[in-house]
């Protein structure tokens, strides 16, 4: 039971994998179907008849389009830093002093840019093509009075 479970399970997996795949198949082109053959014009003398056939043309658009960009963009500053000195001002008085000093401090800001991407889009037109057929039934051959079937 485990065994037909298991072949059912992959029956149905490979179905649905065929149908994903045709999906596929049509990605990008438009899914427009060609229009029938039809006839055009009356029938000649001959018995043929001016039928109009619709031949895919593919060709490419292209567009643009814009995306956001972030990126990081590291900058400096210069921040003011205080630290206290020990100084001497005879030989044991000693007395403190607070000195400013200007030191770089790094920091990163979130930038974003705009950047233009190309896509190509493939389509379809159909373009027609003329084309002759026989559309009256021809004229039942001549008869052989030397052929034996024909008695």
């Amino acid at each position: 039971m485990k065994k037909f479970f298991l072949a059912g399970l992959m029956f149905c997996c490979t179905l649905m994998g065929q149908q994903v795949y045709a999906d596929q198949g049509h990605q990008g082109y438009d899914n427009q179907q060609p229009p029938a053959d039809h006839p055009v014009g009356p029938v000649n003398e001959n018995g043929c008849q001016c039928f109009c056939h619709y031949e895919p043309c593919y060709y490419n658009t292209y567009r643009c389009v814009e995306e956001p960009q972030y990126y990081t963009e590291r900058c400096c500053r210069q921040v003011p830093k205080y630290y206290e000195v020990q100084r001497c001002r005879y030989v044991p008085d000693y007395y403190c002093e607070t000195i400013c000093r200007y030191e770089p401090e790094y920091y990163d800001v979130q930038k974003c840019r705009t950047c233009t991407r190309t896509i190509c889009d493939t389509k379809c037109d159909y373009v027609p093509n003329y084309y002759y057929k026989q559309v009256c039934n021809p004229c039942p051959p001549v008869c052989d009075p030397c052929d034996p079937c024909a008695r």
